[in-house]
C-alpha cells in the first residue's frame, strides 16, 4: 500500500506540474462553464413562442348562461391561441404544471354578466376573471399578457352594459424548479462530464502507453513495485486529477446558483459511474493501441464526436438519422442525460433503465477487451 501512495503522488505531481496541464485540468472547464452561462442562460431553448402553439385552459367553477354565456363565447373564438375546456380548477393546474397548459383563464362562481338585472337597476357583482400563469416559463408569461390585453379589449365592448367591470386578477402559482428550463442547469453536468472525459480520453491512455512504449513498464518488472501497482497509480492519480477539477466546477457552480439537486447522493452516485465507464473507454482504446501518435490522433477525433454529439452543450436528437445513431450509442449520451434527470430536466426519448443499461454495456466490453489485452498493452509480451 505505501508503495502505491508513493507512486501515485509522483504520478499527480508530474502530471500537474506544468501549466498547460494544470490550466485543461482545472481552469478550462470553470472558464468554458462560466462563458456558456454568460452567453446562453438567457435563452429559452425548451419553448416555442409562435402563438399557435400557445394554449389556454378555460375553467368555468359554474356553467355561464344568459349574456355573459354568449359574450364569453364569442370572446373565446376570436382569440389568436388555443383553448380548451378543463372541468375542474385541480385538473387545469395539474396540466400546467405537466405543460400541457400555459395559462389558466378561471371564472369563478360569482362571475356575472346579467344584462337584464343591470337594465333594472339591480345592483351588478363586479364581474371578475383569474388567470394562472408559471413565472419564469416564457409561454406562460407571454400569454398571460395576450390575455391581459384580450380582457381589457372586451371591456371595453362589455362596460357599455355592466357598470363595473373588474379588470382580471393576475395569480401566479409556485411551480418546483424543475418545471422552469435553465440553460446553467443543462450545461453542467455536460461541462463536469467534459473535464472528465479530458483524463479519461488523454491522460490514462497516454501515461500507460508512453510508459510501455518507453520500456517504462519492463523496469519495473525488476524492482519491488510490481506493473499492477504501477497501473493502479496512473489509474488513482489521474482519478484525483478528475476529483479536484470537479471540486473547481462545483464551486463555480455554486456561485452561478446552479441547481441544488446537483449536489444530492444520487447526482454523486451518477458522478461515479460516469468516471468509471469514461476510464473504462480510455483502456479500451489503448487495448487495441499500436503506438502513441495515432491513438492520440483516434482519440481527439472520439473526443469532439462523443462531446457534440453527446447532447453536453445542446440538445441533439432533432438530428438526422446520417448521424443520429451515433447519439444512440455513445455512452456520454446516457451519462449525461442521467445526470440531467436527477433535477427533472428530460432532455431525451430514452427511458431510464438504458441510462444505465448502455454505459453498463460499455463498461463490461472495455474491461474484458482491456484484461485479454492487459500484457501486451503493459509491453510485457
Amino acid at each position: 500500500m505505501s508503495k502505491l501512495i508513493i507512486l501515485t503522488k509522483s504520478m499527480l505531481k508530474n502530471n500537474i506540474r506544468s501549466f498547460d496541464s494544470y490550466f485543461w485540468a482545472f481552469i478550462f472547464p470553470v472558464v468554458l462553464f462560466v462563458i456558456f452561462v454568460m452567453i446562453f442562460d438567457n435563452i429559452n431553448y425548451s419553448e416555442d413562442l409562435s402563438f399557435n402553439s400557445l394554449k389556454a385552459g378555460i375553467v368555468y367553477e359554474k356553467k355561464l348562461t344568459g349574456f355573459g354565456k354568449t359574450i364569453i363565447s364569442q370572446m373565446l373564438k376570436h382569440t389568436n391561441f388555443k383553448t380548451e375546456n378543463i372541468n375542474t380548477l385541480d385538473e387545469a393546474l395539474n396540466e400546467l404544471k405537466n405543460k400541457k397548459l400555459d395559462i389558466i383563464i378561471y371564472f369563478p362562481d360569482d362571475f356575472s354578466l346579467n344584462l337584464n338585472s343591470s337594465l333594472f337597476g339591480i345592483k351588478q357583482k363586479e364581474a371578475n376573471v383569474d388567470i394562472y400563469y408559471v413565472e419564469g416559463r416564457n409561454n406562460s408569461e407571454v400569454l398571460k399578457e395576450i390575455s391581459k390585453i384580450f380582457f381589457e379589449y372586451s371591456n371595453i365592448e362589455i362596460i357599455k352594459n355592466v357598470k363595473k367591470i373588474k379588470e382580471p386578477e393576475i395569480k401566479k402559482i409556485a411551480i418546483d424548479s424543475k418545471d422552469v428550463f435553465r440553460y446553467r442547469d443543462f450545461l453542467f453536468p455536460g461541462i463536469l462530464i467534459m473535464s472528465i472525459m479530458s483524463i479519461g480520453f488523454f491522460s490514462i491512455p497516454y501515461d500507460i502507453l508512453f510508459s510501455r512504449d518507453s520500456g517504462i513498464n519492463k523496469k519495473m518488472l525488476t524492482t519491488p513495485v510490481n506493473g499492477f501497482t504501477y497501473f493502479l497509480s496512473i489509474l488513482l492519480s489521474d482519478l484525483i486529477i478528475v476529483m479536484l477539477s470537479s471540486i473547481f466546477l462545483f464551486l463555480a457552480g455554486i456561485i452561478m446558483h446552479v441547481s441544488s439537486e446537483f449536489f444530492s447522493v444520487r447526482f454523486f452516485l451518477l458522478y461515479l459511474f460516469s468516471i468509471i465507464t469514461i476510464f473504462s473507454f480510455g483502456l479500451l482504446i489503448t487495448a487495441f493501441s499500436k503506438n502513441i501518435s495515432s491513438t492520440m490522433s483516434i482519440l481527439n477525433i472520439l473526443f469532439q464526436i462523443f462531446m457534440f454529439l453527446g447532447g453536453l452543450y445542446f440538445p441533439v436528437f432533432n438530428i438526422p438519422w446520417a448521424i443520429k445513431w451515433i447519439v444512440y450509442i455513445n455512452p456520454i449520451t446516457y451519462l449525461v442525460e442521467g445526470m440531467r434527470r436527477t433535477i427533472g430536466m428530460n432532455i431525451s426519448p430514452i427511458s431510464n433503465a438504458w441510462l444505465i443499461i448502455v454505459p453498463m454495456l460499455w463498461i463490461i466490453m472495455s474491461f474484458m477487451a482491456f484484461s485479454i489485452k492487459y500484457r501486451k498493452v503493459m509491453g510485457y509480451e
